[in-house]
Protein backbone atom coordinates (compact mmCIF):
# COMPACT_ATOMS: atom_id res chain seq x y z
CA UNK A 1 0.00 0.00 0.00
CA UNK A 2 1.27 3.64 -0.47
CA UNK A 3 0.20 6.85 2.05
CA UNK A 4 -2.34 8.87 0.08
CA UNK A 5 -0.20 12.39 0.87
CA UNK A 6 1.44 14.62 -1.09
CA UNK A 7 5.06 13.85 -0.05
CA UNK A 8 8.75 12.09 -1.77
CA UNK A 9 11.78 10.34 -0.72
CA UNK A 10 14.49 10.25 -3.38
CA UNK A 11 16.23 6.99 -3.66
CA UNK A 12 19.97 7.43 -3.43
CA UNK A 13 22.37 4.59 -3.33
CA UNK A 14 24.47 6.86 -0.83
CA UNK A 15 22.01 7.34 1.63
CA UNK A 16 19.73 4.29 1.96
CA UNK A 17 17.16 6.47 4.38
CA UNK A 18 16.60 9.36 2.96
CA UNK A 19 15.02 12.35 4.17
CA UNK A 20 10.99 12.14 3.73
CA UNK A 21 9.98 15.39 1.73
CA UNK A 22 6.47 17.25 1.61
CA UNK A 23 6.82 19.13 -1.44
CA UNK A 24 3.38 20.50 -1.45
CA UNK A 25 0.54 21.51 1.07
CA UNK A 26 -2.54 20.26 1.06
CA UNK A 27 -4.57 21.92 3.76
CA UNK A 28 -7.74 20.25 2.90
CA UNK A 29 -6.63 17.08 2.40
CA UNK A 30 -7.88 16.72 -1.09
CA UNK A 31 -6.02 14.49 -2.72
CA UNK A 32 -6.39 12.42 0.20
CA UNK A 33 -10.13 12.67 0.49
CA UNK A 34 -10.74 11.72 -3.16
CA UNK A 35 -8.49 8.65 -2.65
CA UNK A 36 -11.19 7.25 0.61
CA UNK A 37 -14.35 8.26 -1.22
CA UNK A 38 -12.52 6.26 -4.46
CA UNK A 39 -12.36 3.20 -2.26
CA UNK A 40 -15.53 3.76 -0.39
CA UNK A 41 -17.52 3.87 -4.07
CA UNK A 42 -15.36 0.43 -5.06
CA UNK A 43 -15.47 -1.34 -2.08
CA UNK A 44 -18.36 -0.12 0.69
CA UNK A 45 -18.07 0.12 4.19
CA UNK A 46 -15.87 -0.55 6.81
CA UNK A 47 -12.99 0.81 5.33
CA UNK A 48 -10.00 -0.25 7.56
CA UNK A 49 -6.33 1.19 7.13
CA UNK A 50 -3.97 -0.29 8.78
CA UNK A 51 -0.43 1.38 9.23
CA UNK A 52 2.01 -0.72 8.75
CA UNK A 53 4.59 2.30 9.20
CA UNK A 54 7.28 2.62 12.51
CA UNK A 55 6.12 3.73 15.80
CA UNK A 56 9.22 3.96 17.94
CA UNK A 57 11.89 6.27 16.91
CA UNK A 58 10.67 9.85 18.03
CA UNK A 59 12.03 11.63 15.32
CA UNK A 60 12.61 9.53 11.96
CA UNK A 61 10.91 10.70 8.91
CA UNK A 62 8.71 7.61 8.80
CA UNK A 63 7.40 8.17 12.08
CA UNK A 64 6.70 11.40 11.08
CA UNK A 65 4.82 10.95 7.61
CA UNK A 66 2.93 8.03 9.89
CA UNK A 67 1.85 11.17 12.32
CA UNK A 68 0.91 12.78 9.36
CA UNK A 69 -1.26 9.97 7.95
CA UNK A 70 -2.90 9.72 11.38
CA UNK A 71 -3.78 12.88 10.95
CA UNK A 72 -5.02 13.49 8.25
CA UNK A 73 -7.35 9.81 9.02
CA UNK A 74 -8.46 11.49 12.21
CA UNK A 75 -9.66 14.66 10.35
CA UNK A 76 -11.48 13.21 7.90
CA UNK A 77 -13.06 11.26 10.41
CA UNK A 78 -15.01 14.45 12.04
CA UNK A 79 -16.48 15.64 9.11
CA UNK A 80 -17.71 12.00 8.07
CA UNK A 81 -21.14 10.10 9.73
CA UNK A 82 -20.33 7.30 11.81
CA UNK A 83 -21.45 4.63 9.02
CA UNK A 84 -18.96 6.14 6.61
CA UNK A 85 -15.81 6.64 9.38
CA UNK A 86 -12.54 5.37 8.55
CA UNK A 87 -11.08 2.65 10.98
CA UNK A 88 -7.42 3.14 11.52
CA UNK A 89 -5.09 1.02 13.72
CA UNK A 90 -1.37 1.66 14.09
CA UNK A 91 0.62 -1.26 13.56
CA UNK A 92 4.47 -1.20 14.33
CA UNK A 93 5.27 -4.24 11.15
CA UNK A 94 9.12 -3.59 12.10
CA UNK A 95 8.74 -4.08 15.80
CA UNK A 96 6.13 -6.71 15.62
CA UNK A 97 8.85 -8.43 13.88
CA UNK A 98 11.02 -8.99 16.63
CA UNK A 99 8.66 -10.64 19.76
CA UNK A 100 7.86 -13.94 17.47
CA UNK A 101 4.63 -13.96 17.43
CA UNK A 102 2.39 -15.14 14.38
CA UNK A 103 1.23 -12.59 11.87
CA UNK A 104 -1.15 -14.49 10.50
CA UNK A 105 -2.69 -14.65 13.20
CA UNK A 106 -2.80 -10.85 14.52
CA UNK A 107 -4.57 -9.63 11.17
CA UNK A 108 -7.26 -12.53 11.62
CA UNK A 109 -8.08 -10.80 14.92
CA UNK A 110 -8.09 -7.21 13.23
CA UNK A 111 -10.24 -8.71 10.76
CA UNK A 112 -12.66 -10.23 13.07
CA UNK A 113 -13.05 -7.09 15.19
CA UNK A 114 -13.81 -5.04 11.85
CA UNK A 115 -16.39 -7.59 10.46
CA UNK A 116 -17.87 -8.20 14.10
CA UNK A 117 -18.85 -4.31 14.30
Amino acid sequence: GSVPLFWSQEAAAYNPKPPVVYPRCDPTLSATRRHFVDLLERYGTPQLVVNLMKAKKVESFEVRLSKHFESAIERMNRELPPEHRILYRPFDMKNHAKSNSAIDEVFSRLAESVVSR
